[in-house]
């Protein structure tokens, strides 16, 4: 090798402020590496190393791996998720379906046996209308009428009733009506 040939060469921070002519080569003291400069680009394009790709297709082969890992946990977790979801679905249909059968068992009746209860429930509705009517009747009457039915007594026995009540007030009367002690009554005083 008897002919030299050098290339521009710099650091990398000097290479990344530097835009050389189309398809001219620039060597990176720093990296250990070559851009090749393009004539528009600041820095140019560097080239991999060797190692570089050694490097990266072993990151590379490790990180598809764990993708692989982590995509197949993810499945797993999701077809599980899947086959619960699934049996809580199947476990509840199975309950609706038993219910809506008891309910069809325990109901059992066709639509002459709901127009009779229909029918039951509007003679009800009229026995207590008539019972209701009647009470409310009868509240109408008057007290003194109602008292003399219950209490089993006539005219007279109220008219006697109502004159004992008339001297029991003036009893009552007259007791709250006697002077006090230091009164004075007509001949003296108590």
């Amino acid at each position: 090798m008897a002919t030299q040939v050098q290339f521009r060469r710099g650091t990398t921070a000097q290479t990344s402020l530097f835009t050389g002519a189309a398809g001219e080569i620039v060597v990176d003291s720093t990296l250990h590496t070559i851009s090749v400069q393009d004539g528009v680009t600041q820095g140019g394009t560097y080239l991999a190393r060797q190692i570089d790709l050694t490097t990266g297709l072993s990151n590379a082969a490790s990180n598809t791996a764990n993708v692989s890992l982590v995509t197949t946990a993810a499945f797993n977790k999701a077809n599980a998720a899947n086959s619960l979801a699934q049996s809580a679905f199947d476990s509840a249909n199975t309950t609706f379906s038993e219910i809506e059968q008891d309910f069809i068992e325990i109901s059992g009746i066709d639509d002459t046996q709901n127009n009779n209860i229909i029918l039951a429930s509007n003679l009800a509705q009229a026995a207590y209308n008539t019972a209701n009517s009647a009470l409310a009747s009868s509240n109408s009457s008057s007290i003194s009428a109602n008292i003399s039915y219950i209490m089993g007594v006539d005219i007279s026995q109220n008219t006697s009733i109502s004159s004992t009540l008339i001297l029991a007030q003036a009893a009552f009367d007259r007791a709250n009506t006697i002077p006090s002690a230091n009164s004075t009554v007509a001949g003296g005083s108590f």
